[in-house]
């Protein structure tokens, strides 16, 4: 498994965020109706360098539909429920292989330190930081994510429970 800049189950404790992204979902889903944001979204997040300048532009266009806003927005309303689940019971992964990315260019240890801490899910684990990108990676550093899925495929090709065992991993 490779997670990509993902949320944790412990954001569903930080009920201040919560409620602010909450707020944020339902604000989007009623001015979608009005296509206020459509005029107003920026062009998406990331490093502007990843990708040209038209095809940030085809993305906006494709994020700032009515029907994309509205589904941004419900799942940003849904986040409280799903991170309280996952919080509640967490995923065991085992001795299954699992890489965590965490995006370089703006977080901090408040980011940082979660993402990291996701890696306890496995014992087969690593994380990364991936310098010089934001949450969009998988477009602004795509070769890391190429590279996190082929190690993770490779390795869980190469390892036996047997000697997953006996390694320790």
């Amino acid at each position: 498994m490779v997670l990509v800049d993902s949320s944790q189950s412990d954001q569903s404790l930080r009920t201040e965020e919560l409620a602010a992204i909450n707020a944020l979902g339902w604000r989007a889903t009623v001015l979608a109706l009005f296509g206020f944001l459509r005029m107003r979204m920026p062009v998406p997040a990331g490093n502007p360098e990843s990708r040209d300048r038209s095809m940030r532009f085809k993305q906006k266009g494709l994020l700032a539909t009515t029907r994309s806003v509205r589904a941004m927005g419900s799942g940003l309303m849904g986040r409280r429920d799903s991170t309280s689940e996952v919080a509640v019971h967490p995923p065991k992964l085992g001795n299954k292989p699992l890489v965590v990315l965490a995006e370089g260019s703006r977080r901090a240890w408040f980011w940082h330190q979660p993402q990291e801490k996701l890696t306890i899910l496995s014992v087969a684990s690593e994380w990364q930081v991936a310098d010089n990108a934001g949450h969009l990676i998988h477009q602004d550093r795509r070769g890391l994510v190429i590279d996190a899925i082929r190690r993770t495929v490779d390795w869980a090709r190469s390892r036996t429970p047997e000697r997953v065992r006996q390694s320790g991993c």
